[in-house]
């Protein structure tokens, strides 16, 4: 039967007139199903063929079933007494803005009998307060990058000691094994701060604005995101852990061990020009931000 198909392709090709267009990928696929099935007949190729249309359509139905199905989990939405405004999402609440009148807030734990689980990136950006408490429910704050952003006249953050995603020390915002330091307030006293040993993450942002004229970087940190310190107006010198095997720094500046990277030069550093070491050959992100 094999070979009495190839004849008549054959044949076939001879009559056909080459300057015709032809659906290469359509005929081949036809050709393999008359090898495979030689007794199937042009019907059934053709109910074949719809199948197969059929299910390459089906991915695209689920992706748009789902696509409702995310939307129709949003569910209400409203604002608490004391100005917590809220989104419900499937079985759980988001926080997405703060309208209170500020000063010492608690971010709710409940509303409507649901579990506050989420705070918006956002959500208390340029708001009055001056701490605020963070409950157990809550699992994730944004992306975790300045969760409390331009909240000038923060003083402080607190956790919940049975959160299991964040905690504080002395004000100060980490994740639960205080291996990450999310943000440090920035209203909060004091002017010169060490970062615990337990660290080794420093988030993007997590000084922003921040009082402080000087800061001791440990030996395991390992990874600082971008601008941690920027708009730290006070800020003069940053002082590295001589065993930190990753960062180093010369004269208050920030840099990387081998002085190639160009990290962090202080807001507040006194001096009217600064001469970049002959090492360099990467300057980071807002480096000189802020200087005049």
């Amino acid at each position: 039967r094999e070979e009495s198909h190839f004849k008549f392709r054959d044949q076939q090709s001879e009559i056909r007139n080459e300057s015709e267009p032809r659906h290469l990928g359509c005929c081949n696929f036809q050709h393999a199903f008359c090898i495979a099935f030689p007794m199937a007949g042009c019907k059934q190729f053709k109910t074949m063929k719809t199948r197969v249309k059929s299910l390459l359509f089906l991915p695209m139905l689920i992706a748009g079933l789902g696509m409702i199905l995310a939307e129709s989990a949003k569910g209400q939405s409203g604002t608490t007494s004391d100005g917590f405004e809220w989104l419900q999402i499937g079985s759980a609440i988001e926080i997405v803005g703060y309208s209170g009148p500020g000063g010492a807030v608690a971010i709710p734990s409940t509303i409507n009998t649901l579990p506050v689980t989420t705070t918006d990136q956002q959500a208390f950006d340029f708001t009055s307060i001056t701490s605020v408490s963070i409950p157990a429910s809550v699992i994730s704050l944004g992306e975790d990058y300045w969760p409390f952003g331009f909240c000038y006249s923060l003083t402080g953050i607190t956790v919940d000691p049975n959160n299991p995603a964040y905690s504080s020390v002395n004000g100060v915002l980490f994740d639960k094994n205080q291996v990450t330091l999310i943000q440090y307030p920035e209203a909060k006293a004091g002017s010169s701060y060490t970062i615990p040993n337990t660290v080794t993450k420093i988030a993007a942002g997590a000084f922003e604005f921040a009082p402080l004229t000087s800061i001791l970087i440990p030996v395991g940190v390992n990874n600082i995101r971008p601008a941690p310190w920027e708009g730290c107006a006070s800020l003069i010198a940053i002082t590295v852990d001589p065993n930190n095997p990753y960062y180093s720094a010369v004269n208050g500046v920030l840099f990387d061990k081998n002085l190639t990277t160009l990290i962090e030069y202080p807001d507040g550093k006194a001096g009217t020009s600064y001469a970049i070491p002959n090492t360099v050959t990467d300057i980071g992100i807002d480096v000189f931000a802020y200087r005049s």
